[in-house]
């Protein structure tokens, strides 16, 4: 099922409720005048048959539109199985379909058991139902419309402007969000609990992007010696790779794990002050994969300007990759053994940093945090007031707590979607 956002599934599903409650009394109603008044006709039957077919396909398309209101609420504050998002879906659709038609073809044989005139008007009025209902209800709303993904009355909050330059933030279990002040070389962490931020590590090997794996180690892309470390929660580090065909990498930036361990990274060149070297070992600027045990690194996407922010879906089949050099993020499938393909463009814009929300909907960085759809067009922007949004990710104890690093500051907003971690 293509993914949509949540809040319009539920409008549907209000919608349908209503309209199948209000046609399932109405086929009740025609079984039961039949039932009553039998006539003679053989047609009789054919009514009951589909009175009883809409009733209780109608039955079906009410309990599970209201399961897909309980499940998609805003205010519901764990992850939804998506695989029972699209049972309920499908099965709300069926079932008001199904009921519908079969409530239309009792509405008109009723008319053609009195005289064939009388089955003209019932079946014109019949059709003229369908195509009513076609535009009241919500096959006639497009699938692709915005729902809000700002909570109401949220505003861009300032949780502190007192660093030099803010990059990487990435959460853990506990929904803290840990990001770096790099030229501090530093890295920080933000408490979900009290808004507080305090220093983590420091000094931190001049880390850029980070993500936590599934053990809640951090993943740090070290700048300073182009090395990619592993974190534990004591802060001992570990060196998981520094090369690739023995050659210095250019300078690891921004990662994201996969279900398995495995590890993508992008490694474009930019010149760093505090390195000694100026020259590239590798020429190219690519996207690599660590396999889950960490005993090998291969290119996983090639043919890159200047790859740089990194994120994979939340069904952990899709990859996207902005490379900031052509201005262009692109989608890659996500294969066996981590290998990509399929490399297609998902929007003209590159990004610094960017994270997406269960629902698909791409964050991407630079001018303020700017949102796609999985379908990869822009529905909302938002402004942040410094000269560079760097990164983006979500945090808090629900993870509905967009945490953005711009400049010298971090900020938060309140949001109705889910991140994904």
């Amino acid at each position: 099922m293509t993914q949509m956002n949540p809040k319009f599934i539920v409008a549907v599903a209000e919608q349908l409720s209503f309209v199948s409650a209000f046609l399932g009394g109405v086929s009740a109603t025609i079984l039961v005048t039949i039932v009553v008044f039998t006539a003679s006709k053989k047609s009789v039957s054919w009514i009951v048959a589909s009175s009883a077919l809409a009733a209780c396909s109608l039955l079906v398309a009410v309990i599970a539109s209201w399961r897909l209101i309980i499940l998609l609420h805003p205010e519901m504050p764990r992850l939804t199985d998506t695989g029972l998002v699209e049972t309920l879906w499908k099965g709300m659709l069926l079932g008001y379909g199904i009921g519908f038609f079969s409530l239309l073809v009792s509405i008109g044989l009723t008319g053609w058991l009195r005289s064939k005139r009388a089955g003209m008007i019932t079946s014109t009025i019949a059709v003229i139902a369908v195509l009513f209902f076609m535009l009241a209800t919500p096959f006639g709303l497009r699938a692709e419309t915005p729902s809000k993904l700002v909570q109401d009355g949220a505003k861009l909050n300032l949780v502190s402007d007192m660093f030099s330059f803010t990059e990487g933030p990435a959460v853990n279990k506990s929904g803290d969000v840990f990001f770096t002040d790099q030229p501090n070389d530093r890295i920080m962490k933000w408490s979900a609990l009290d808004n507080t931020v305090s220093v983590f590590m420091q000094p931190a090997g001049r880390a850029n992007g980070l993500y936590f794996d599934h053990d809640d180690n951090l993943l740090a892309c070290a700048d300073e010696q182009n090395e990619l470390w592993k974190i534990d929660l004591n802060g001992e580090k570990t060196v998981l790779v520094d090369q690739f065909n023995s050659k210095r990498l250019n300078g690891p930036n921004d990662l994201w794990l996969d279900a398995k361990g495995g590890i993508y990274f992008t490694d474009p060149f930019y010149q760093r002050l505090y390195w000694q070297h100026e020259e590239q070992e590798i020429t190219e600027q690519n996207v690599y994969y660590i396999s889950p045990d960490s005993t090998s690194i291969v290119i996983a996407a090639s043919e890159l300007v200047k790859p740089n922010g990194i994120i994979g879906s939340a069904d952990g089949k899709s990859l996207f990759v902005a490379d900031i050099g052509a201005d262009k993020t692109y989608k890659y499938d996500i294969g066996e053994n981590g290998k990509l393909s399929n490399r297609r463009l998902f929007t003209e814009l590159g990004s610094d940093g960017m994270t997406i929300d269960q629902q698909g909907n791409l964050y991407l960085t630079g001018n303020g945090v700017t949102v796609f759809n999985p379908q990869g067009k822009k529905v909302l922007h938002i402004p942040v007031p410094e000269d560079w949004t760097a990164n983006v990710t979500f945090g808090g104890l629900n993870q509905r707590t967009l945490f953005i690093t711009a400049m010298d500051s971090v900020y938060t907003l309140q949001m109705n979607s889910n991140g994904v971690r």
